[in-house]
């Protein structure tokens, strides 16, 4: 059932994960192998490229094994990947896919989540995080706590907050659908299952459909706007494990709702997370950013989960060695498929 729309929802269970200052190394003794090369790459440790795609190890990690995805050749800095022609868009989600793969066989993890966040500093890109600790059953999880920014702290997370009223959804709903073509065309409450939200049965803040898909304003956002996209049809929370019509009928989705945000709502720029551990049904989520004085990329301390929290964010983690992170890519490039 699709908790993230209602207008009350159960409380899964909370993780509280420990919380570390430093990096912990996910391979001990690593294997003498051959490595890929990129002469392009520089200093970063490439772990998987494609033409027009390239990924590397997150130097400053929030979670063991996190990768960078980036266009090759890279955009311009402090673009968000929404910037970014359809075809570079989808080329650049359709890696992140292949990475996620590559994570899962390697490090042992049974699923991944991506986030995404422009930052003025580096070119579009996105973050695929491994989420260690899992089980091989799915269970809903939530943080241990909600937070709420009403402009961009410099991060995007997938937290929860308290629920807004319905006024205020309402107000948030009207100014994005200004920004439709028709903004009075009447909604398409299709759907290809049995729960009650898609098919409007139940109170909800609609801001855009197509024949595939539907976009909504949570109820419970962690930033005014946030919007949550999901399929017509009944799919696995595990978006990087769809097939790739329907992982791209999706992210192409979620490119197209985004724009509408950043028109609707005036926002700077848009983030986005796939993570999957609130509900068990495909949906990404998007979240506009909104400048202020205060705002900007200055993370709070740098935090390490060694374990999935029960949320992700886009926040860099500690500067990790460059002794385990030779080793980790070592770990992902062996020519072998046998994880450590």
């Amino acid at each position: 059932m699709l908790r993230l729309l209602r207008v009350t929802r159960t409380v899964p269970v909370l993780l509280c994960s420990s919380r570390w200052t430093v990096p912990v190394l996910l391979c001990s003794s690593p294997r003498t192998v051959s490595t890929r090369r990129m002469s392009s790459s520089g200093a970063r440790l490439v772990v998987w490229s494609s033409r027009g795609c390239v990924a590397y190890l997150s130097p400053r990690p929030w979670t063991p094994g996190s990768v960078l995805l980036e266009p090759d050749p890279a955009g311009a800095l402090g673009t968000s990947v929404f910037d970014l022609a359809e075809d570079v868009y989808l080329s650049l989600l359709l890696g992140a896919r292949a990475v996620s793969r590559l994570l899962c066989e390697r490090l042992g993890v049974r699923r991944c989540a991506l986030v995404s966040r422009p930052q003025p500093h580096r070119p579009p890109h996105v973050q695929v995080l491994p989420l260690h600790g899992l089980g091989a059953e799915w269970r809903p999880h939530l943080a241990a706590d909600e937070e709420f920014n009403p402009s961009d702290p410099g991060y995007c997370t997938s937290k929860s907050a308290p629920r807004w009223t319905d006024e205020r959804l309402t107000e948030l709903q009207g100014r994005v659908r200004a920004a439709l073509p028709d903004p009075g065309a009447p909604p398409d409450f299709t759907f290809l299952g049995e729960d009650p939200d898609v098919r409007g049965e139940e109170l909800q803040w609609r801001v855009w459909d197509d024949p595939g898909h539907v976009s909504v304003l949570t109820p419970f956002p962690n930033t005014p706007g946030l919007t949550v996209v999901v399929p017509r049809r009944p799919l696995s929370s595990d978006i990087f494990s769809l097939e790739e019509p329907d992982y791209v009928s999706l992210v192409r989705a979620a490119r197209t709702s985004a724009l509408l945000l950043l028109r609707g709502l005036g926002a700077s720029g848009v983030g986005m997370i796939f993570e999957g551990f609130e509900i068990d049904y495909a949906h990404v989520k998007l979240m506009p950013l909104f400048s202020s004085c205060s705002s900007g990329d200055v993370s709070p301390c740098p935090s390490f989960y060694s374990s999935y929290p029960g949320f992700v964010s886009s926040e860099d983690g500690p500067e990790a060695s460059a002794e385990g992170l030779r080793a980790l890519q070592t770990q992902l490039t062996s020519e072998s498929t046998t994880s450590s």
